[in-house]
């Protein structure tokens, strides 16, 4: 996502940069293969980026935000900081008061949707000033107000419907497979559920392409739902389901290496239990 949407800002005219230490190879090459500018520090990225975009894994948002906030406060810039990641808006509010005691600008901004070079995302935003997100050219964002938390809260509870979906169906078909039930439910489902199971078939085998940093992102859906009062159980559980996602080899795949060939069935016979993979005692 990160490298699509400085691809799409780069192809629009303007000059987009990033510092990718400590970050991953592939995160390297596919900033390389978009034209985007690694820097060799935060320190230099605060004073040369007007805006700035967090789009990284949920698990490191806070500590990015931390680390930019360390960098302005030796260089004394006042880029704005918009927080673009999967994280519930408790954890988008807590990073917002930081960035606000310093004078700061904050966005609170919920990407739905694909990365910009393969279909369309909605990039919603909220906060005191939102202008120079909503001006940035080839981008369909969305305002939602001046409440820091309300694009995280439609983020959130939008990824709790679809990937909660997709965990929710893969946990089922391992339970049949390991019942050995798995061709009759199939049978079943084609019967009764035939455009539901579909679908299934079709989102199960990239799920492993994803799971690493979806785990973390099910913890804030969860965070999100507790605080909402609503049920908060559920996603617990879906992260542990893209953990065990996360441990099949399958998981070690890009888009690039990815097998169109598999079946769901496929992928799920490449999941170990729950006993395997965490050793946790049945009661």
């Amino acid at each position: 996502m990160g490298h699509a949407i400085g691809t799409v800002l780069r192809e629009n005219g303007l000059n987009v940069v990033t510092c990718l230490n400590e970050r991953g190879g592939e995160t390297k090459r596919l900033a390389l293969k978009a034209g985007i500018h690694d820097l060799p520090n935060l320190d230099e990225l605060v004073v040369l980026a007007d805006l700035i975009l967090s789009v990284i894994p949920p698990k490191s948002a806070f500590v990015l935000a931390d680390n930019i906030l360390n960098a302005v406060k030796r260089t004394g810039s006042k880029p704005v900081f918009a927080e673009c990641n999967a994280i519930s808006p408790s954890l988008s509010r807590k990073i917002a008061s930081h960035f606000i005691s310093m004078n700061i600008l904050y966005i609170d901004a919920g990407i739905i949707g694909p990365p910009p070079t393969v279909g369309k995302p909605s990039i919603y935003v909220s906060g005191m000033d939102t202008s120079c997100m909503e001006k940035l050219p080839g981008l369909h964002v969305i305002p939602l107000g001046f409440e820091v938390g309300r694009a995280s809260a439609l983020k959130m509870c939008f990824s709790a419907f679809n990937k909660g979906i997709n965990a929710l169906a893969a946990a089922v078909l391992f339970a049949a497979e390991r019942l050995d039930i798995y061709s009759e439910l199939e049978k079943e489902l084609l019967k009764r559920q035939q455009d539901v199971f579909k679908r299934i078939e079709k989102q199960v085998p990239f799920l492993p392409l994803n799971a690493e940093r979806w785990v973390e992102e099910m913890k804030e859906i969860s965070k999100t739902m507790f605080d909402a009062g609503s049920i908060s159980e559920f996603h617990n559980g879906a992260a542990l389901l893209y953990e065990l996602m996360a441990a099949t080899p399958f998981s070690k795949e890009v888009r690039d290496t990815f097998d169109k060939t598999r079946t769901a069935h496929e992928t799920i016979r490449g999941l170990k239990s729950r006993e395997a993979n965490y050793k946790i005692e049945k009661k």
